[in-house]
């Protein structure tokens, strides 16, 4: 004999199956299944079938469906009168509701000894017994409907046991796949929704994670109003430490720039531009703001060096935020919504170091951060300008053991570098390879103007061949008109409109070069003046 109840009731004797038909008699056959080898009282019998309300007649109506079974089962199957009850004899290895229980407890002893391989093949066959909702769904009474309930926990815990096998033995997929259809079944199993994350996390799909946290705290909030507790929060908590902490380090010999400091760290915007041009510490300033603010951002803190574009930095952005390079979207505004909501829900502070573009890492809602450097004054952003260092934080970044020797000298190569933190180090820098040198000696050099780009390199940095490329990267318009300004003071030139003329600044104070009243930078007038007519098309 088989007894399926792990679903639709269906009863199979030597030949074939047998039809146990009518509602009463088949929960009279559930009571004495569940209590195999026991006695079952009539009135157990008698409440299982009609609750709190029996009919006078239910004791007899009870002992006619006994009987019916015991005609229907014979020699299947032995119920007998026990007291005041019945008892069903059968081999618990024909009812699938006794193998499945037998399975599943060996499944979770394999998982516990370690034995996961082993654990799978057995949690799989306890599964697998299941057809639907024990009893086939029918109505039998608060006892039995209790103990479908129970039976129905006990497979959830057989599933979880299952998630842990599959993962030890390195399916991650599988249990993915598994974890999917247990929320879709249980959308409120919170415990759930953290497996899920975490078997996420695991095969490297953070971002799958996160929108799966995100649909969880949804649900949660939508149908119950609470907020995630803490198996959840704690499965978001080990997505969000596998971000990058590791931010470069600043320049040891950063100097000065309290004032602009402490106005990044004590801002509350979630985006900060710093601008300036080339060489005037702006790298240095996010980096050392960067530093005082990690603490606050306790979910990562990530840098980008802006070098290839704003489609190269948003995918490695995403990349470090967990997204698989294969999943990266094609399109460039597809990448920052993405990025957007990746950062939505965590505290993460972003560096980027000389991006063109601004906007697309402008982020929505959220506790996240960027700091920005820029060579270009971002249009439509509050930016913190830079401009030179003044002379007592210059001569820090000169040395100060070189300059109390050489005061005078150091005032005069400190004005000759106009408070340019870049050149100041590559001096810095050119003084530590030759002590024996005399910065009398380099400010004679650089008192005169066409002296003091040639002084400002070393190895393959050049302060001439930084501003050279802003430089190559102009119009004809605003090239002439740099040249004018560089030697003249003055962007008009004949010929011109002034509306060609204000375009033709505007494009140099967006490019870092001159200042919103229209002052250039001293080292850029150098390389300005520089430029010979001929390179300069009229």
């Amino acid at each position: 004999m088989r007894l399926h109840v792990l679903g639709p009731m269906e009863v199979h004797g030597a030949e074939g199956r047998l039809a146990i038909g009518g509602v009463k008699r088949q929960g009279v056959l559930v009571a004495l299944l569940l209590r195999a080898g026991e006695m079952v009282s009539t009135d157990r019998l008698v409440e299982t079938l009609w609750g709190e309300a029996p009919p006078r007649s239910a004791p007899s109506n009870v002992r006619t469906y006994v009987s019916d079974l015991r005609r229907m089962l014979m020699g299947t199957a032995q119920v007998s009168s026990v007291g005041v009850g019945y008892r069903m004899e059968v081999d618990p290895g024909e009812v699938d509701l006794h193998v499945f229980h037998r399975l599943a407890d060996e499944g979770d002893e394999a998982v516990r000894a370690g034995e996961h391989g082993h654990a799978v093949d057995l949690l799989t066959r306890a599964l697998g017994l299941w057809r639907g909702r024990a009893f086939g769904g029918a109505e039998l009474g608060p006892w039995v409907d209790a103990a479908a309930t129970a039976l129905d926990d006990r497979r959830w815990a057989a599933l979880s046991a299952l998630v842990e096998a599959l993962t030890a033995t390195d399916r991650g997929d599988d249990a993915i796949c598994l974890l999917r259809e247990m929320v879709a079944e249980r959308p409120l199993a919170e415990g759930t929704w953290a497996q899920l994350v975490g078997a996420l996390h695991r095969a490297g799909r953070t971002a799958d994670a996160l929108a799966v946290f995100g649909k969880a705290r949804d649900v949660l909030r939508a149908e119950l109003g609470l907020d995630p507790g803490a198996a959840l929060r704690d499965a978001q908590r080990r997505v969000f430490a596998a971000v990058p902490r590791g931010l470069p380090p600043g320049p040891a010999d950063f100097a000065g720039r309290r004032r602009e400091l402490a106005a990044i760290v004590a801002s509350t915007s979630r985006m900060t531009v710093v601008c300036g041009p080339p060489g005037i510490g702006k790298s240095a300033l996010v980096l050392r703001a960067a530093e005082r603010l990690a603490p606050s951002f306790p979910d990562g803190q990530l840098y980008h060096a802006v070098t290839r574009g704003t489609g190269e930095a948003l995918t490695e952005l995403l990349c470090a935020l967990g997204v698989r390079r294969d999943d990266v979207p094609s399109e460039i505004a597809d990448r920052a919504t993405a990025y957007r909501s990746l950062l939505a829900q965590r505290r993460v502070l972003i560096v980027l170091d000389g991006a063109r573009e601004i906007a697309p890492f402008v982020l929505g809602a959220g506790q996240s951060r960027v700091l920005v450097s820029t060579r270009r004054t971002p249009a439509g952003f509050d930016a913190l300008r830079l401009g030179p260092l003044p002379d007592r934080d210059a001569v820090r970044v000169l040395g100060v053991a070189r300059a109390a020797a050489e005061p005078a000298a150091a005032r005069a190569v400190v004005r000759a570098c106009a408070g340019n933190p870049r050149a100041l180090r590559i001096i810095a820098e050119r003084l530590a390879l030759r002590p024996g040198m005399s910065l009398r000696r380099l400010a004679d050099r650089m008192a005169d103007d066409a002296g003091v780009l040639d002084e400002l390199a070393i190895g393959t940095t050049s302060v001439r061949a930084e501003i050279a490329t802003s430089l190559d990267a102009l119009s004809p318009a605003a090239l002439r008109a740099l040249r004018a300004l560089s030697t003249t003071g003055s962007a008009r030139e004949p010929g011109r409109t002034e509306s060609a003329m204000d375009l033709a600044v505007e494009e140099l104070v967006a490019a870092g070069l001159v200042d919103p009243a229209g002052r250039v930078d001293a080292l850029v007038r150098l390389c300005a003046r520089e430029l010979s007519a001929e390179s300069v098309p009229l």
